[in-house]
């Protein structure tokens, strides 16, 4: 179901801060996720068990330091440090949009944050290395075409 408003300024009666979305603030009135999130958790949990949840989140991890780190030495900047598999940069000189325009060119599908502006990447297990191997090689292209 769903709550048609003719006045957008009602949702801010339930507007929430959003940080980790692309958007500053959300308005809905179950969250950002259903109910079926944490069965499917559950279900994750049961089938992978502690250690294989743990193994997983490592991984991600080994990844984000991973692309963080080369980013860095191609001279991109990192909004922040990541603590989580989630990393957010900019490039020291071309406006984030005209990044992102310049990945989508490559194929790549990019997200961009809003709030801050930068492009953001989620690492997750179905990201390999490889994959951000090939988009560091792209950046590191960008670089030497301008």
């Amino acid at each position: 179901g769903g709550i048609l408003f003719r006045d957008p300024s009602y949702l801010d009666a339930m507007s929430v801060d959003s940080p980790c979305l692309t958007i500053k603030n959300q308005s809905t009135i179950v969250g950002t996720r259903l109910g079926a999130s944490a069965a499917a958790t559950y279900a994750v949990m049961s089938y992978l068990g502690k250690d294989g949840y743990a193994n997983n989140a490592i991984e991600a991890l080994e990844k984000t330091h991973f692309l963080a780190d080369n980013l860095k030495k191609l001279g991109y900047e990192l909004v922040v440090e990541p603590k989580l598999n989630i990393v957010a940069f900019n490039h020291p000189y071309l406006e984030t949009f005209e990044l992102a325009q310049l990945l989508e060119e490559r194929n790549w599908k990019i997200s961009c944050s809003s709030y801050p502006k930068a492009i953001r990447v989620i690492l997750m297990n179905h990201i390999k290395k490889e994959h951000l191997i090939e988009l560091l090689n792209d950046l590191d292209e960008i670089n030497k075409s301008l």
